[in-house]
Formats: structure tokens, sequence, C-alpha cells
């Protein structure tokens, strides 16, 4: 059984975050529903965070050869290339991506010689390949 994990994307401020602004003084923290939905919570009360603005990723369950955990958006590199990690609810499965035919189911492809070299939003340029558009 593995630990159900997120990290969060702020858009605006191009950073991961644990903690939002409310407006006030102070930052509330982030919490998620059961049906998936992201709200921001302090002691004096709690409110719904914009879609838009805050992207969340799924941590996989699996961790790199260095024992990094990874995320879904990670970008991972081996010794045959470089891959998104991306969920497809049609296959019910993480996999690596690097385009719509080169796709592999990243539980069983293995990971203990993959390294995470970067993310989608603060590294996109990773997955710019000379013969190929970016992802």
């Amino acid at each position: 059984m593995r630990n159900i994990k997120f990290r969060i994307w702020d858009n605006n401020l191009k950073k991961f975050v644990t903690a939002v602004p409310t407006g006030g003084f102070d930052l509330a923290f982030i919490r998620m529903t059961l049906c998936g939905n992201l709200f921001w919570e302090t002691e004096y009360g709690e409110g719904d965070l914009d879609k838009e603005r805050y992207i969340t990723q799924q941590f996989t369950g699996l961790k790199d050869k260095n024992g990094i955990e990874i995320y879904e958006g990670d970008i991972l590199r081996d010794k045959f290339g470089i891959y998104k990690v991306d969920w497809t609810n049609w296959v019910g499965e993480i996999i690596f991506v690097n385009d719509i035919q080169d796709a592999f189911n990243l539980s069983e492809f293995g990971v203990e010689n993959s390294e995470i070299i970067g993310n989608i939003f603060e590294n996109p340029e990773l997955l710019v390949d000379k013969n190929k558009e970016s992802l």
C-alpha cells in the first residue's frame, strides 16, 4: 500500500506551495477533500482554491535511483531517453510518456536506473527534442 500524497503548483507564484494567502495577514494550509477538491483552511475559516491557479500532482508511490519521490509531471532520464511522468485514466497506471507512441507502465518498466531531472513547470525545455515538438 502506498502513501497518497500530492504537491501543488501555484501558477501565479511559479513555485510549489504548501500554504496560500487568504487576503489577511496569515497563510492558510491547503487541504483536499476525498473527492479531490482543493480548499484553504485556517483556524478562522476556509474557502475554495482557484483550479486555474493551483495544479495538483500526485505521488506515484515510486522513487528514482537517488531515492527521490516521483510525482506526476516529473521528468525522468534513463539510458533510453527523457520521459515525462503522466497519469492516464484509460490505462489506470502511472506511465512514462515521451510521445503518444512511446508510453511505458512506470511500475513495470522500473525506475531503479531513472533519475528525476526536473518537472513540467520549472523545466519544460527538457521535453523539447530537435526532431519533435514540446510535450
